[in-house]
């Protein structure tokens, strides 16, 4: 089918063609080798990456023989989660839009992948994929967060949605965060693509880098209302609506919103959740596919139960009769069968696919995406943005200096001499400590965002080869990196951690916090016996080349030292076995 446009339609057939003998390789290396096809380049040095994720294959294409297939690789990942933040459960949606629809929202997320990579650019805590605060005293800061407040009471008074989360940020960092007693907490990542949407769509810097079809997202008046879904529990989302609202030049107020119908959207999500645990290759006997069995048909009633107090029940009719039939004529033969372990028949496993379809189609239509017209916001947000204005006017250049300036390395200079620059993540939080770049005073002309980048690659390559400690001299410049774990101690102190494994990231593993935690994924593979209780933590740092090894390493000991006190983590004097 076209949509009058037979060049477009071709066009379009042809490339499906050539992207289905793709496929087919992909799926064969997957499939039969447990070794999927990540990479090809073409003799014209056309370069290929391919990604299956979540059920959906994706191929980028670059004929610049300069780009790294890493950072293809990166950009894809980063696409996914963007629509996965618009779509959630309801990604099917997407791929079956008219193509001009369909083309209009590729469009808009190809926009803001751009947008997001100029932040990853420009942007030292977008590139390591952590949050970032503004340094603040104490008295603004109660400032800050007292204005949040009345800004909340106000917005829950004029009849508005529960407040879950409320983040001021000032430049792409965090100001002031408030979270309700109830709200599910917002991971790293979480945080960093709300702050990248809300700029994307009330930045009037980067309108250069939008196109016609994507302005229409962006709205000109300072405020924005949307809707999106964040991940929960295993391969759920729950939907919240946001609320953008510009107060000063690079200040930003968003709130997150709790949608009326929360737990039947987190019940939907453990249904199909449970419903693929039934056909999963962990299903080892029939006593295993039996309880698993019983834990879906339990999750089905506790949703059907929330569905009855909407009126909404006739919403489940299709699957429970579809359930129920598959249970009795299909499931129970497979209980009952002598053979002991038996594998789930392919009819069946289609019938167990149309469930989910179903499912997934409920969830769809309570909880669609896109259908908040990002022009039509409360008037209370007006009023909100009157609050800001009225009790921060006196503070609001201080506020946008702190937002660049955020630490110079000069402050660090008086115990670390010859430190040039470093960045300091707390990977357990989510947290980033760097000054800023720029302060040439005290830093070499040649220290700029590509050595930053550079710093990162280093660190990344660190985590492949399974070292937790790296130094190298490269031409102006010392750099260093290591990761450690800290955890209590029988003296309940914190101390030094030895993995019980040898940690390694995989070549084919996102490294970073918004394509999957992977830090959170290294605790727990190190130390699988008390992964809940160990920090994690990075620091990167920057020397001039003429100072030997041993005063790097002191220096950095030191500069550890001062950053764990600087992020309120307690901090004992450990660093010397380091």
């Amino acid at each position: 089918m076209f949509d009058g446009d037979i060049d477009t339609a071709l066009r379009t057939y042809a490339a499906l063609q050539w992207l289905q003998a793709q496929k087919v390789s992909f799926d064969c290396l997957n499939t039969i080798m447990n070794n999927p096809l990540q990479f090809s380049k073409t003799d014209e040095g056309i370069t290929m990456v391919y990604q299956m994720l979540d059920g959906w294959f994706y191929v980028g294409i670059d004929g610049d023989e300069t780009v790294r297939e890493e950072l293809i690789l990166r950009k894809i990942r980063i696409c996914h989660q963007l629509i996965k933040l618009h779509y959630g459960l309801s990604l099917s949606s997407f791929a079956s839009m008219p193509s001009n629809h369909r083309q209009s929202q590729w469009t808009y997320f190809d926009n803001l992948l751009k947008f997001w990579f100029h932040l990853c650019d420009t942007e030292q805590h977008f590139l390591f994929e952590a949050v970032e605060r503004v340094k603040l005293d104490s008295f603004l800061s109660k400032i800050c967060i007292l204005t949040m407040k009345e800004a909340r009471d106000y917005y829950t008074k004029a009849g508005g949605e529960k407040v879950q989360h409320a983040i001021l940020l000032q430049n792409y960092k965090i100001v002031s965060i408030y979270s309700s007693e109830n709200a599910p907490e917002l991971e790293c990542g979480d945080l960093l693509l709300i702050i990248g949407l809300s700029y994307f769509l009330l930045s009037n810097t980067n309108d250069s880098m939008i196109d016609g079809a994507a302005s229409a997202n962006k709205c000109d008046v300072g405020f924005f209302r949307r809707n999106i879904f964040l991940p929960f529990g295993n391969g759920g989302f729950i939907p919240f609506i946001i609320h953008g609202i510009k107060i000063f030049s690079g200040m930003i107020f968003v709130l997150v919103l709790k949608v009326d119908m929360e737990r039947i959207a987190k019940s939907l999500c453990d249904c199909a959740s449970k419903l693929s645990a039934i056909k999963g290759e962990d299903t080892t006997s029939k006593k295993d596919l039996k309880t698993k069995i019983i834990v879906f048909e339990n999750e089905l009633r506790t949703l059907g139960a929330l569905l009855r107090k909407k009126n909404l029940e006739s919403c489940l009719g299709d699957v429970v009769a579809i359930w129920a039939k598959l249970r009795k004529d299909h499931l129970e033969s497979i209980l009952t069968s002598a053979n002991v372990q038996d594998n789930i028949p392919e009819k069946t496993e289609r019938i167990l696919d149309v469930i989910q379809d179903r499912i997934m189609s409920i969830f769809n239509r309570l909880f669609p995406a896109n259908t908040i017209d990002p022009g039509q916001c409360p008037s209370s947000l007006q009023k909100i943005q009157d609050i800001f204005i009225t009790k921060l006017e006196d503070y609001k250049d201080f506020i946008q200096v702190k937002g660049v300036y955020n630490g110079s390395i000069a402050y660090y200079n008086d115990a670390c001499p010859g430190l040039l620059h470093f960045v300091f993540l707390d990977r357990t939080n989510g947290r980033i400590i760097t000054p800023f770049l720029g302060d040439q005073e005290n830093t070499l002309e040649d220290l700029n965002f590509s050595v930053i980048k550079q710093l990162r690659e280093f660190g990344t390559l660190a985590l492949k080869c399974g070292c937790n400690y790296m130094a190298v001299r490269k031409g102006e410049f010392y750099y260093t990196y290591r990761i450690w774990f800290e955890g209590k101690s029988v003296t309940d102190k914190n101390s030094l951690l030895e993995p019980e494994r040898v940690i390694r990231v995989g070549n084919i593993h996102p490294i970073g916090t918004v394509c999957g935690d992977t830090f959170m994924s290294l605790t727990r593979y190190g130390f699988p016996s008390m992964s809940s209780s160990v920090h994690c933590y990075e620091v990167f740092t920057v020397h001039i080349h003429t100072l030997s090894e041993e005063v790097v390493t002191q220096q950095n000991n030191q500069l550890i030292s001062t950053l764990m006190q600087e992020s309120n983590v307690e901090k004992d004097s450990i660093l010397d076995t380091l």
